[in-house]
């Protein structure tokens, strides 16, 4: 059963490396679907939107990746389209993302894109670091015995419940990714109040398109230091919606938080 009168996406974001498209979304955290969702990318060739040319197969993550490789020129023709189903089986659709089939220009703009975001890659491989993104759950069954039962906001941080998200599992499986860090910031005082020392260390890091990074997502360094995202920033190029680059913010959790007891692999390299 569709429902095309609600849209539960508050965003969608494309990366594009090479011929690898990676589509990525958000949900409000005010849609009402019966969770757990599922999640299905469907690409079309013209904005009609009748029939898609193909489907990527269905996900409960944050993003899904086009490796299909079926564009055998780079015409950048397709546009995609995320169906979300819930748990009662109502579809809901998103509106679009991606590029009008006969805009020249901004099929220009895309290749442009693409060969910044390659050269990026390339950067990493002298100045990047692997870390893995924990990303945090906006949408999941609620952990009912977590969240106050009238606001559903979460009043328990327990490592065996929601680490504080209030959403069952508190973040989706880790995402290995690269960035750089562009600077440091660590300040040692005390607490004006006079109730201890107070430590602060912030980074500041670069990254590409994908993954989509926001407010109170967790990184982890292959040092086992953990740090949560107070400040992310985005630049589009522009005429798209593919997001360049990443300058985000980060500031380290303490060791003392639930957050530590989430596991992460131990490789670090694709």
């Amino acid at each position: 059963m569709a429902n095309p009168q609600i849209n539960p996406f508050t965003s969608l974001s494309l990366s594009i490396l090479g011929d690898v498209v990676t589509v990525a979304w958000t949900v409000s955290p005010f849609f009402q679907g019966r969770a757990p969702y599922s999640f299905v990318v469907q690409a079309f060739e013209d904005n009609t939107f009748t029939t898609p040319i193909y489907s990527l197969p269905s996900v409960t993550t944050f993003y899904a990746t086009d490796n299909k490789n079926l564009r055998q020129n780079f015409r950048l023709s397709f546009l995609y389209k995320v169906q979300l189903t819930t748990a009662d089986s109502v579809v809901y659709n998103s509106n679009f993302v991606g590029w009008s089939p006969d805009d020249q220009i901004q099929q220009h703009h895309y290749l442009l894109a693409s060969e910044i975001t390659r050269r990026e890659h390339v950067r990493f491989n002298y100045t990047g670091l692997y870390c893995y993104l924990l990303k945090r759950k906006s949408y999941n069954p609620i952990a009912t015995s977590e969240v106050d039962p009238v606001t559903n906001e979460p009043t328990v941080d327990s490592s065996g419940g929601s680490y504080g998200v209030g959403m069952t599992g508190g973040y989706y499986t880790p995402c290995l990714f690269r960035l750089s860090i562009e600077a440091r910031e660590v300040k040692e005082g005390y607490q004006p109040e006079g109730s201890g020392v107070q430590y602060s260390d912030l980074i500041r890091t670069r990254t590409v398109g994908f993954p989509y990074l926001e407010v109170q997502d967790i990184v982890v360094f292959s040092d086992g230091k953990r740090y949560i995202i107070v400040d992310p920033g985005n630049k589009y190029f522009p005429g798209t919606t593919l997001v360049l680059l990443q300058l985000s913010t980060m500031q380290l959790v303490p060791p003392t938080d639930t957050i530590y007891n989430i596991t992460v692999p131990t490789t670090y390299h694709p």
